[in-house]
């Protein structure tokens, strides 16, 4: 890691010590350490503290309100009251709006999902759009 980005590493956990009171010394501590790591490690790390929340065993009646809520959509199929569309319409017109997409709105949706919108990791600055042709839509390579 170059000194440039442990700077912005030690930076960015200090803010975060100073922003949330609530934080143990001892979080705060691993955070500026995690903070250190590589991108790699720290996606690892990442995957490896979110597998162990699957591990605690669930609040009490939410395995009973997910129960409930499953056989309320099946009903609601069967039933013909909800309208089911196919996976692959569903996928075209996902990719259509991909597709027709600007760089401005894909840099916007970006920013709608980042909960800090602010340093130490800004949107790029989105690249002026060229107009042109569309792509045509890929075709299947048979069923999944």
């Amino acid at each position: 890691m170059s000194p440039k980005s442990r700077a912005r590493s030690r930076a960015l956990a200090k803010k975060y010590r100073a922003e949330m009171a609530q934080v143990t010394p001892q979080v705060s501590e691993l955070l500026e350490k995690a903070l250190a790591l590589s991108c790699q490690d720290r996606g690892l790390l990442i995957d490896l503290l979110i597998a162990t929340l699957d591990n605690e065993p669930a609040e009490e009646g939410v395995e009973a309100a997910w129960k409930e809520e499953i056989e309320r959509r099946i009903e609601d199929v069967r039933s013909g009251r909800v309208k089911m569309i196919p996976g692959e319409q569903v996928l075209a017109r996902a990719r259509a709006r991909l597709r027709d997409a600007k760089v401005a709105d894909i840099a916007r949706w970006f920013a709608e999902l980042d909960e800090f919108r602010s340093e130490p990791f800004p949107l790029p600055t989105p690249r002026p759009v060229v107009e042109g042709p569309s792509l045509p839509p890929r075709k299947s390579r048979g069923k999944h």
